[in-house]
């Protein structure tokens, strides 16, 4: 159960009106994902990395530099 509540994740989207920029529309809830992978992966309020869903895939990037030796972890999301 654990490994089920930290790692599904809210997938979103930006809904904006007409012509404006993706920063003034709101954001819109379309679904959850379920990362068994990133379960190998501890979590921390102080991040290294950023994960992102484009379609299926899931992309985890480094959100500032990590030093050799230095563990990757990722932000943990909980659902309200």
């Amino acid at each position: 159960m654990a490994v089920a509540s930290l790692n599904c994740y809210e997938v979103g989207t930006y809904q904006t009106e007409g012509d404006l920029p993706w920063h003034q529309g709101k954001p819109i809830s379309i679904g959850l994902t379920y990362q068994p992978t990133l379960a190998l992966l501890n979590h921390s309020c102080d991040p290294n990395t950023i994960r992102f869903n484009i379609g299926r895939a899931t992309l985890l990037i480094a959100s500032r530099d990590i030093k050799r030796g230095e563990e990757v972890v990722l932000k943990n999301f909980h659902l309200r």
